[in-house]
Formats: structure tokens, C-alpha cells, sequence
């Protein structure tokens, strides 16, 4: 899944709480933060102009040591230590983290596939999910479609709460 929509989905759980939402947002999209520069780079040498050309990803080469840090930011075990450390410190959860971050695992899970399937146990277990890549058109835009969908329902939501608060001040 990309960035932005790592960014949207907890965004849109969240979206009552305004403190939380944009934590969530951020946190969703985290995972992903620390691979873009090395996607890039990847994306430069070969000279790659167009992300959804891409065929095969398991024919790119991969530069020594980046999977580790790539499956340990995409392990659902990451985000509950840390949660974990951080209960211990602050004696309560953040939620913005857990719900976030494990969401971006949880999407990506069926959305990666090959040397990029994720592996949500990392490093515990190898056991990962073949999924469809999120770059398949198919996936890339029923997801964008169902953002509309659900930031359109929140739209209409907050509408209908100002027509309501406007008729009740008119009587």
C-alpha cells in the first residue's frame, strides 16, 4: 500500500480524536518513512521512472542489511515493544502507535508479495504472506476508492451535524 494511504486509514479511525488523528497518521505511515530514500536510490539505478512499471520487484537488487530493517519496521511485534517500553515509562498505551503502526503491518500483509512479502512476526518467525503488490492497479485504486468513500461519509457526517446545529439555533 503507499504512503499517503498508510497516512489516511488511521487518520480515519481517529478521526473524532483530534490529539490522536494526525499521531495515528503519522505512525501509520512511519514504517515506510525509513525505506523511501533507499526506494529512490533503488528506483535511480536502474532507471526507473515509473513505480507502477515495475513487473518484478524480486529482480531489483538489494543492497545487504536493508531487509533486516525493512522486516523489523514491518513486524507486528515492533509496535508492542515499544508500546510496551512506553507503558512501562508512562504507565498508559499509545494508541496512536499500536493502532497505526499494526495497521500498516496488517495492510501490507495481503498487499506485498515476494522478497517484500511482510513478515508479521519478525524476527520470531519467517512466515509471511504472498499477497497481491499494492502497485496492481486493481489494488492501487479500490483502495483510493474506498478512501473516497470513507472521507466522503465523514464529510457528509459533519454536514449533516451543521445543518442540524444551524436549525436547532434558527428555532
Amino acid at each position: 500500500m503507499d504512503v499517503i494511504s498508510h497516512g489516511l486509514w488511521p487518520w480515519f479511525i481517529f478521526n473524532r480524536k483530534k490529539n490522536w488523528r494526525w499521531w495515528a497518521a503519522g505512525w501509520g505511515m512511519f514504517p515506510d518513512l525509513g525505506t523511501l530514500p533507499q526506494i529512490y536510490y533503488l528506483l535511480k539505478f536502474f532507471g526507473i521512472k515509473n513505480l507502477f512499471s515495475i513487473e518484478n520487484w524480486d529482480t531489483l537488487f538489494i543492497p545487504e542489511g536493508w531487509m533486516f530493517t525493512y522486516f523489523l519496521t514491518h513486524s507486528l511485534i515492533t509496535p508492542w515493544v515499544i508500546a510496551g517500553l512506553y507503558w512501562l515509562v508512562k504507565k498508559r498505551l499509545p494508541w496512536p502507535l499500536l493502532v497505526g503502526w499494526s495497521l500498516h503491518i496488517l495492510l501490507d500483509m495481503f498487499t506485498h508479495a515476494g522478497v517484500y512479502a511482510n513478515r508479521p512476526l519478525f524476527p520470531f518467525s519467517d512466515f509471511s504472506i504472498n499477497g497481491v503488490m499494492w502497485s496492481n492497479p486493481w489494488i492501487f485504486w479500490s483502495n483510493w476508492l474506498l478512501l473516497v468513500v470513507a472521507f466522503g461519509w465523514l464529510a457528509w457526517r459533519r454536514w449533516q451535524k451543521l445543518n442540524i446545529s444551524r436549525q436547532t439555533r434558527k428555532t
